[in-house]
C-alpha cells in the first residue's frame, strides 16, 4: 500500500480533494499504485486520513491506495487496514456535514 502525504490547501468546494498530492511525482505514484489493483481485481480504493500536528491542529492529509482485500464493508461503514492497523471509516450521511477529522474512502 502506498502512502502519499499532502499539505492542507484552501478550497471552498472540497478541502480534502484540494489536498490531492500537489506535485506531479505524487500524482504519478498514486496512479501507478492503482495499476495492480485495476489489472487483477478490477477495482481499488483511496483512503484519505487527516493528520494533526502536536497541538491537534490540521497538518495535512495522508493518502493511501489499499487493495480490495484491505478494505472491508461492515454494514454502512468500512474498515481499512492502514499500516497494519484497522481504521474505521464512518458512513457518509448526505444530511450532515462530514467531520473533518474522520477518514474517508473512495472506491475506484
Amino acid at each position: 500500500m502506498a502512502l502519499l502525504t499532502a499539505k492542507p490547501t484552501r478550497s471552498q468546494n472540497s478541502p480534502r480533494a484540494s489536498a490531492l498530492p500537489a506535485h506531479a511525482e505524487g500524482r504519478a505514484q498514486m496512479l501507478g499504485d492503482f495499476g495492480p489493483h485495476l489489472t487483477a481485481a478490477g477495482e481499488g480504493w483511496i483512503v484519505i486520513r487527516p493528520t494533526l500536528d502536536a497541538q491537534g491542529g490540521p497538518r495535512g492529509h495522508d493518502w493511501y491506495v489499499p487493495s480490495v482485500v484491505e478494505v472491508i464493508q461492515q454494514g454502512s461503514r468500512l474498515t481499512a487496514e492502514i499500516e497494519g492497523m484497522p481504521v474505521t471509516i464512518p458512513a457518509h450521511d448526505a444530511d450532515q456535514a462530514a467531520d473533518p477529522d474522520d477518514p474517508i474512502a473512495i472506491r475506484v
